[in-house]
């Protein structure tokens, strides 16, 4: 029964925050190019974490891919420009052309959410995750990779998965404000308040003016505040139950033995007499 009453506490302060926000500035890479646009990244640099520089010499890029990014900065530029609707057939373009294009994925559903098509941005956002699993298995140094599968995760309604994500994420670049601000969202969206103060409360130490962080962390205090009070009014709650649960058996014995002592003497059978 406690256990049941934890569980129901936990989901009824579960806030229902969402992380979907046009970050025209954010820094995220993967194999091809970087959310703002900048056709020049690549995973390369991504690999040099933690002090290890990667052995393995860049892929060279087909003509596929090459026209795949072309179309990706294209369709990056008119999403940022909120020209949804030329963004979704420039990201189109781009998987159709080289359909391990994780990060297209990733934006094609974006751009599908913000023309209200749920259906289309679920199933991009699925495609999303499949090629980040594959790309992280071929390189677990990659930040970048791990935030944006992330990403993809939450926006599939899969917190649990975000949060693994996006730990793995800040665990590689743990100075990165965007990757802690979008993990604390993430621990909010799980109850998980304490952790989400943590995670925040350094996101705005790293960038005072991350307004958005100091918000987020706002409710992350008041939803932890929320939670201990919830959590003793709970416990006292199961106080009162188990003494009204001892009174009760008390009682009970009480009248039980009260019950016995007062029961009438038997009378003892008559002997005849012998004449």
């Amino acid at each position: 029964m406690r256990k049941f009453f934890l569980i129901l506490l936990l989901v009824s302060l579960a806030p229902g925050l969402a992380s979907c926000k046009r970050r025209g500035s954010q820094s995220s890479t993967n194999q091809h190019a970087t959310l703002s646009g900048d056709s020049t990244a690549s995973t390369s640099s991504n690999n040099e974490t933690e002090g290890e520089a990667s052995t393995e010499p860049p892929a060279e890029e087909t003509a596929e891919q090459k026209d795949a990014r072309a179309l990706f900065d294209k369709g990056n530029e008119l999403y940022r420009n909120d020209r949804d609707r030329e963004a979704i057939e420039a990201f189109k373009q781009a998987v159709n052309l080289d359909p391990e294009f994780a990060e297209a994925h990733l934006k094609l559903g974006l751009a599908y959410a913000a023309q209200g098509q749920a259906k289309e941005a679920k199933e991009s956002y699925q495609k999303s995750v499949d090629a980040y699993k594959k790309l992280v298995k071929r390189e677990p140094k990659n930040a970048d990779a791990q935030f944006n599968m992330g990403m993809a995760y939450y926006k599939l309604n899969q917190p649990e998965d975000a949060v693994k994500a996006y730990r793995q994420a800040v665990k590689l670049q743990p100075d990165d404000g965007d990757m802690l601000y979008e993990l604390g969202l993430a621990e909010m969206k799980l109850a998980q308040y304490q952790e989400a103060v943590n995670d925040l409360q350094k996101a705005t130490e790293l960038d005072p003016d991350n307004f958005r962080a100091g918000e987020a962390l706002d409710k992350a205090k008041e939803g932890s505040k929320r939670m201990q009070e919830a959590r003793k009014r709970l416990e006292d709650q199961m106080k009162k139950q188990d003494g009204a649960s001892k009174n009760k058996n008390q009682n009970g014995n009480t009248n039980t033995n009260s019950n016995s002592n007062s029961a009438p003497a038997t009378s003892p059978k008559p002997t005849s007499k012998t004449t």
